[in-house]
C-alpha cells in the first residue's frame, strides 16, 4: 500500500459516500442503510420524540470503535516507530 501523505485524500471520499448512502436510503426509505452510514446513527426527530438516543445505534457505533481501535493497536504494534526524544 503506497503511503498516504495527506488524509484528506481519504477522508474527503470516505465522508461524501457515506454521505450519499444515507440520502439514498432516505429517499428509497431503507431503514438498514441506518446500520451502514453514522450520518443516520442520531435521528433528531427521535431523540426530541423520545428524550434519548436509540441504544442499538450506539451499539454499533461502540462495537465499530473497539473494531478500528483493535486494528489500529495490531497494525502499529507491528511498525518500528522511532519515538522523539
Amino acid at each position: 500500500m503506497p503511503k498516504i501523505k495527506s488524509v484528506i485524500a481519504i477522508s474527503l471520499p470516505t465522508t461524501f459516500v457515506f454521505f450519499i448512502i444515507g440520502s439514498l436510503g432516505a429517499i428509497v426509505g431503507n431503514d438498514t442503510i441506518r446500520y451502514i452510514t453514522p450520518f443516520k446513527f442520531y435521528d433528531p426527530t427521535y431523540i426530541i420524540q423520545n428524550n434519548h438516543y436509540e441504544w442499538k445505534y450506539l451499539l454499533v457505533e461502540a462495537i465499530v470503535i473497539l473494531i478500528a481501535i483493535t486494528l489500529t493497536y495490531i497494525l502499529f504494534n507491528k511498525k518500528d516507530i522511532p519515538s522523539a526524544t
